[in-house]
Formats: C-alpha cells, structure tokens, sequence
C-alpha cells in the first residue's frame, strides 16, 4: 500500500528522483499527465512541448545570456547552486528580477513554463535548487522553515550582484511555502520585494497529508493505526525530513498580521496533493487581520490539479474563480493574470 502511494506521489509531485541532472527534460512523466489531460478537455495534441523549452533554454546559454552560480547560505553553510538568466527582449523591465522557488522532489528547472514567460516580457529570472535538490547539498528539508533562511540568502546575493530595481517572488508547493515563512520573518528587510507569488501553498503540512492519506482509496484511518511506524519511517525517506518536521510546518501559524508586498495566491480546485482550502485560509488569515486587504488576492483555477494551475490556466482560459469578488469566472488567463499582477506591482 505504502509503495503505491509513494508512486503515485512521484507521479503527481513531478520528478520525485532527486535528480542532480537540472534540465526542462526531467520534467517528461509530469507533462505528459498534463498533456493527456488537456488533450481530453480541448483537443489539444502536446500543449507543452518539452523539446521547445529545452532548444529555448539552450539557445539562452549559447548567447551567454545564462549564467551559474553558488552559494553558501549562512544558517548552516550548505552550498546552493542555481542560475541567473537575463532575458533576451530587452525593454525597462530588465533590471525587475523573478527569484523562483520550486516545491518539493523537483529542481531549479521545473517551474519551465513561467520562467519561459517572464522571460519574454523582459524580465530577469533567477532559479537555485533547494536544498537536497538538483545539485545543491543535501540536507533534512524543513518544508520551508529552513528554506527561508535560504531565501533571503539568495535574494541578499541578487542585491549584491544583480542589483535589480525591484524583485518579484514565485513559489510552487514547499516553494510557496518558503515565500510565506519568509515573509514572516525578512519581509520588512527588502523594500525591493514588491510582489509575492504563491502557487498551492499549504496552510499546514501535516494536516494535509493525513486528509490526503486519510482517503479510502488509501486505506483510510487503517493505515495510520496499523502501520504507524512503517508509514513515518517511509516518509521520511520519500520527503527527507525529520518526523518533528512534518508535525510542524504550518505557515499559517506564523503569518505576520500585514504585508509589505503585494501577495497573489494561485490554486487549483483540483488539487488531490494540497487542498485549495489551504490558499483560502492564509487568504482568510490576511482580510481578518491587516488594514489593507486589497495587498492580498486569491484566484482558483477550475480544472487544475497540483502543479497544474498555468497550464490549466493558458490551456483552458476564462475559468478562473478569484475569491475577492465571488465571481465564477474571470476574464484572466493564467499568463494575462501573472503579467498584470506583475505590471501593477513591480
């Protein structure tokens, strides 16, 4: 039972092998789930193409426009490596900066699709690998705690070396999450960061995952009270973190009561891996607490599972849900709602 659940979290988690080879192509068995899916909803044969993201990439590092780098952050001197990449339209939005974050099991590539946007819009991306991701040391994950810490390294590199005049931050899954345990503790540090992006943030790890295992197709409460010590055990393998970890990483425990930057929270409706519920109530958390609650926005996207939400959003446009006015559709496509929010606010 176990082995079929960690399956087919690899499935729809994305790459799940820890890869330390960072390339669009290790994204091949995510994709193409993706693919079949919109092919049944619109007829689309290959809406995602990895092979043009992957010539679009190379293509960017032999006009020198790509660049590696490492770091070594300052909580526990791991080594993260990542990339700058300047984009190829030049324009004023060149000296704006994206910093990626990407979630859990995945590398600095996996967030292809926006990165590839941004960058024709003229912005400037910078994309790392966690840590115990891609070709960054491995270390226990802390589901964003840590990774926070990491963070703010990277963007204090970004102001040193790049010197943007505004930043940006998107973050997927365990990414988002890292956005919203560094907002609780950095924002106030970087007047530059003038917009938070979060793509199916959890609200709290662990109840995620016991409502998610807790399915009949899994067992149900069974597997829990039979197979305790098996399931943490494997767990931790399959996530790299310590049983103490899972208990505790919740971000809406920690959200600070205001913003400094603007924040978008970005779900699918059919997320099976991190509920929506979770975006709606850190989306909660902010109009009850803060003064200014139009610093804050969340759209839902109808068909979209985890991981899903641009390519669900572009693919099938004018079915996006945004909490803010209760309406049942919007007239935003995923790209056309990321460059407006990016227009208004950097």
């Amino acid at each position: 039972m176990l082995k079929k659940i960690i399956l087919w979290l690899k499935k729809m988690l994305g790459l799940a092998r820890w890869d330390p080879k960072s390339t669009v192509f290790t994204e091949g068995s995510f994709t193409g789930i993706i693919n079949d899916k919109i092919k049944r909803k619109t007829g689309i044969k290959e809406f995602i193409c990895l092979r043009e993201y992957e010539k679009y990439f190379t293509f960017l590092r032999e006009l020198k426009l790509c660049e590696d780098f490492q770091i070594t952050t300052t909580y526990d001197y791991l080594i993260l490596k990542g990339t700058y990449i300047k984009s190829p339209v030049f324009n004023e939005n060149n000296k704006k900066l994206i910093i990626f974050c990407h979630g859990i099991t995945n590398n600095r590539w996996s967030l292809f699709y926006v990165i590839h946007l941004v960058l024709q819009v003229g912005y400037s991306v910078l994309i790392y690998d966690a840590r115990n991701h891609g070709k960054s040391e491995k270390f226990y994950l802390t589901l964003g705690k840590n990774e926070a810490n990491d963070l703010e390294d990277i963007i204090n590199w970004a102001k040193e070396r790049i010197q943007p005049t505004a930043v940006a931050l998107y973050g997927f899954s365990m990414g988002a999450a890292t956005l919203l345990f560094w907002l609780s503790n950095f924002q106030r540090r970087h007047l530059e960061v003038k917009a938070v992006i979060c793509e199916a943030p959890f609200d709290n790890f662990f109840e995620q995952l016991t409502n998610f295992l807790s399915n009949p197709f899994w067992g149900g409460s069974l597997f829990f009270k039979k197979k305790e010590i098996f399931f943490w055990k494997n767990i931790q393998r399959f996530f790299s973190v310590e049983k103490e970890t899972i208990i505790t990483a919740n971000p809406l425990d920690e959200l600070p009561y205001d913003l400094a930057p603007k924040l978008l929270l970005l779900h699918g409706l059919k997320d099976k891996i991190i509920s929506w519920q979770s975006s709606l109530n850190i989306w909660k958390h902010f109009q009850k607490n803060m003064g200014d609650n139009s610093r804050v926005n969340a759209y839902f996207f109808h068909y979209a599972g985890h991981g899903e939400v641009p390519f669900f959003g572009d693919a099938l446009a004018n079915n996006i849900r945004w909490i803010k006015q209760k309406k049942s559709n919007s007239r935003f496509s995923y790209s056309s709602l990321l460059y407006s929010f990016l227009t208004k606010n950097l």
